[in-house]
């Protein structure tokens, strides 16, 4: 049986914890620079992963390991990093590390899988100031609707589909 490195896991989960606003702690708003900076560091560690990473249409940051056998199908996993305000440490990363463990695991045993294992990180699962949530999994899932893609910043006015394409 195959186990996961708890301390490594542990270790990457307190170095992403301090990607943080100074000014409330454990809070990473989808959109705000503090987000930027936390999807910067999974994106460098998907990278040294051997991962080939890109952000889909939907604003969801993906981290490929391609499988040896080109007609198997994906098995995806992760979560989100954006929080509610004062979220906490572990508030949706715990999933999007676990699939970076995942993967550290295998490479270090030289393990490859037959099927492509994908790493995500789900933009704006939280609620956001645009007034939606789960905007990445909508998106990935066919679910994103015009409606919601045309939905103002109240304070900026600028478009839920902008600040999308803003992430990358």
């Amino acid at each position: 049986m195959m186990k996961a490195n708890q301390q490594r896991y542990w270790d990457a989960l307190m170095e992403l914890g301090t990607i943080t606003d100074a000014a409330l702690p454990y809070t990473r708003r989808s959109f705000s620079e503090t987000f930027l900076k936390g999807r910067q560091w999974i994106s460098e560690r998907m990278q040294q992963l051997g991962m080939v990473v890109h952000v889909d249409a939907a604003g969801n940051l993906v981290g490929r390991l391609a499988g040896t056998d080109k007609n198997s199908g994906v098995i995806a996993v992760g979560s989100h990093s954006d929080t509610v305000p004062g979220g906490g440490r572990f508030d949706g990363v715990a999933g999007v590390v676990a699939g970076l463990e995942c993967v550290a695991s295998l490479q270090e045993r030289n393990i490859q899988l037959n099927h492509t294992l994908e790493v995500i990180d789900f933009l704006a699962e939280e609620p956001s100031e645009w007034g939606q949530s789960c905007i990445g999994s909508r998106g990935i899932s066919g679910h994103l609707s015009e409606d919601i893609l045309r939905c103002a910043h109240p304070q900026t006015e600028e478009l839920l589909a902008d600040a999308i394409v803003r992430m990358g």
